[in-house]
């Protein structure tokens, strides 16, 4: 399959498609389709409206060791959730992880609380794991949300749909209520420092993302769609954001690719 810029001959464009002329037949690109069901136009990707119907499968195929990094975070929790604890997902989608770790510690947790701003998102995670008593799905919005004192906070890959000076706000209150001892797991999308080496992960990204059945002109779309929507930091920069939110201890616990996972201690 051909995408703009693979291809010989002319190319006419509008909003949505790209049609390629080639031998006298003319052949359609649609721009906007970005996984079976899921389309998003130019710099407007949203989690909105239908999204959760599919979001749990393209997640899954979109980033390196996507369901492998979850039992690596209800390992870590082993060691911060304790009697009576307070723990939060921020950004917590079909409520998959909130459902795990609330499963996990069952016989400890106070109440854990996903909070998740799509409303259609909040009400698929009600519908699958709601359970008033222990687990609470909240619609909100992080950047405002007051938290409760907590020990185990995990924000798996939402804070880089943020500002970086929004980000650094909710790192920052998520340290403020947090109990000494307790921690914050992040996971985030990233930029390379050197331009050189950003190149070669984008293009094994691709290869990563072709080899799990996407179609070249999904992989574009998908790219495009997260125009202004996404804008990665550094790995320096995030682990510099925690530093100076007030968490003690900083380490990188996971690299895979363009993506990346840090453990902060208060």
């Amino acid at each position: 399959m051909s995408i703009p810029g693979s291809f010989d001959g002319s190319v006419v464009q509008d909003a949505k498609s790209q049609q390629r002329i080639s031998g006298g037949e003319v052949q359609d690109l649609d721009l906007e389709k970005v996984d079976g069901e899921l389309s998003a136009s130019l710099a407007s990707w949203s989690f909105g409206g239908t999204v959760y119907r599919s979001f749990d499968e393209h997640i899954t195929r979109s980033v390196p060791m996507y369901s492998e990094c979850h039992e690596l975070i209800l390992s870590l929790s082993d060691f911060f959730v304790r009697p009576d604890s307070i723990v939060y997902e921020l950004g917590s989608a079909t409520g998959v992880l909130t459902a795990q770790l609330a499963q996990r510690h069952a016989s400890k947790l106070r109440r854990i609380i996903g909070i998740d701003i799509e409303q259609s998102m909040v009400t698929e995670a009600e519908r699958r794991y709601g359970n008033p008593s222990v687990v609470q799905f909240v619609e909100a919005d992080v950047r405002s949300y007051k938290f409760e004192p907590s020990d185990f906070v995990v924000s798996y890959y939402t804070l880089q749909f943020l500002r970086p000076e929004e980000r650094h706000h909710v790192i920052k209150a998520v340290c403020e209520k947090m109990a000494r001892g307790g921690a914050f797991v992040l996971f985030e999308k990233v930029r390379e420092r050197d331009g050189r080496l950003q190149d070669l992960v984008d293009q094994l990204y691709a290869d990563y993302k072709l080899g799990n059945g996407f179609e070249p002109t999904e992989i574009l779309a998908k790219t495009r769609s997260l125009r202004s929507v996404l804008e990665p930091s550094t790995s320096a920069e995030n682990i510099a954001a925690l530093r100076e939110a007030g968490f003690s201890v900083v380490g990188l616990i996971h690299k895979g690719l363009c993506f990346e996972g840090y453990l902060a201690i208060k």
